[in-house]
């Protein structure tokens, strides 16, 4: 790996990578050791996109060891425990063992205009979504991650345990701007608006 490659990645505050993008041997190989080249303290997102034949249980147990914060929908959330053999016992319990297995801090289940589901050590928060009209939904995803990342980012101290109140902030954050979104046409809108 370039050396200017691994210099950046010991100083950003924040990666987000996903597991299509890890379908080739050296993609995946890139990723994982920018992911190891990072500062303890960055906060890094696996954001689970579980399309046709391209991923394994190997990828994403992977993916899981290296990430701070696991990102998927309410569809691809029993693939992924059936896929690293974690036993399926209702969403938060199963979040939890994901939790407890990787040493994670953060389960995020997105669940369409159904809002989505935060799931920490000890707390959770569950948003019921945003009521919109949907224009373009390309992106949405991103946006909502980008709005988590946000708030956690703002923390302070960032050490502070993932209580219901912060997780009741990013959750709110990440839905405003999933909605946003989607009520644009185009997955960037050229005017951020209220963000």
């Amino acid at each position: 790996m370039d050396a200017g490659v691994e210099g950046l990645g010991a100083r950003v505050d924040a990666v987000c990578f996903g597991s299509l993008a890890q379908r080739s041997a050296e993609s995946r190989d890139t990723i994982h050791n920018f992911l190891k080249h990072t500062a303890p303290d960055t906060l890094r997102i696996f954001d689970v996109n579980l399309r046709q034949n391209y991923y394994s249980a190997e990828i994403l147990a992977a993916s899981c060891k290296l990430a701070d914060m696991v990102k998927m929908n309410k569809d691809e959330f029993p693939t992924v425990l059936e896929s690293l053999r974690l036993s399926q016992e209702g969403v938060e319990i199963s979040a939890r063992r994901m939790i407890e297995t990787f040493d994670l801090k953060l389960v995020c289940i997105t669940r369409g205009a159904g809002g989505s589901l935060l799931v920490a050590n000890n707390f959770s928060h569950s948003h019921p979504g945003m009521a919109c009209k949907v224009v373009d939904s390309v992106g949405a995803g991103d946006a909502f991650t980008a709005g988590l990342v946000h708030e956690y980012l703002r923390r302070k101290p960032r050490e502070a345990e993932l209580d219901e109140q912060f997780l009741a902030r990013m959750n709110e954050r990440g839905n405003k701007m999933g909605a946003w979104v989607v009520s644009q046409a185009g997955a960037m809108p050229s005017e951020a608006g209220q963000f």
